[in-house]
């Protein structure tokens, strides 16, 4: 699989703006991390002042099967604008080299804010809040006909409020999203949150060589289930998930 040339240092201090509109324009300030085809920055919009995460995902690399998907998580993020739970998309665009997204700026991930508590098992009430959250906005993509296909921490933003115990968890990064019911593409996502039909398929036709079709929707409860085991243990239920495992 090919993998775009990511660069973080090199936009810092830039300025990007959408080519079609001068005024949607955006001044990088920071990194705030990396993944397999995007790069996430601090970003102040010109315009408003206001701070932003900017999504920045170079074309260079990608296949024209992995750009649609990335794509597609722009039309995804708009049509769940004002879904609770789900990260706002601010804006969208594509400048010759890479696509833009700007999105709400968090103050952390679940993952982060579970390895610093080393698990929310000493205070129900706060697991019971932050799972309640991150499981009511599965719902409310789920009835909007969407499967985000790679729930886990790290993809859970955490903004706090007056303290450590007022927090709003946001779903995001839906780049591995589908509006498909039924789905026969074994290994999406990550691997300790896929559910067992994911990893290795629902059936195979030895003959034919061809998997059977999963449902989308129950790979994100089994992965609900494996972020709750984090909530409250600060670990996973295994040490890899394999159908060998009897605890898988």
């Amino acid at each position: 699989m090919n993998t775009p040339e990511t660069t973080p240092s090199t936009l810092v201090g830039a300025v990007i703006a959408s080519p079609e509109d001068p005024n949607r324009a955006y001044r990088i300030l920071d990194t705030l991390g990396s993944g397999s085809f995007a790069v996430v920055y601090l970003a102040e919009c010109t315009q408003t002042r206001r701070f932003h995460a900017l999504k920045h995902l170079p074309k260079k690399g990608l296949s024209k099967s992995q750009l649609a998907l990335q794509r597609a998580e722009v039309t995804f993020l708009a049509k769940l604008a004002g879904t609770p739970g789900i990260i706002t998309l601010h804006d969208a665009f594509d400048t010759p080299d890479a696509l833009v997204l700007v999105l709400d700026l968090a103050d952390t991930d679940l993952f982060d804010a579970i390895a610093e508590s080393g698990g929310l098992a000493h205070d129900e009430d706060l697991a019971r809040d932050v799972f309640g959250q991150l499981a009511r906005a599965v719902a409310g993509a789920h009835e909007r006909g969407i499967h985000h296909r790679d729930i886990k921490p790290e993809n859970a933003l955490v903004t706090y409020g007056r303290d450590a115990r007022d927090v709003t968890v946001q779903l995001a990064d839906f780049g591995l999203a589908t509006a498909d019911d039924w789905t026969d593409e074994v290994g999406t996502g990550s691997i300790r949150y896929m559910a067992p039909e994911c990893l290795v398929g629902s059936d195979l036709d030895k003959s034919a060589g061809v998997v059977s079709p999963y449902a989308a929707a129950p790979n994100d409860v089994w992965a609900l289930g494996v972020v709750l085991v984090n909530i409250l243990t600060g670990r996973n239920p295994w040490a890899a998930p394999s159908t060998d495992d009897k605890a898988f």
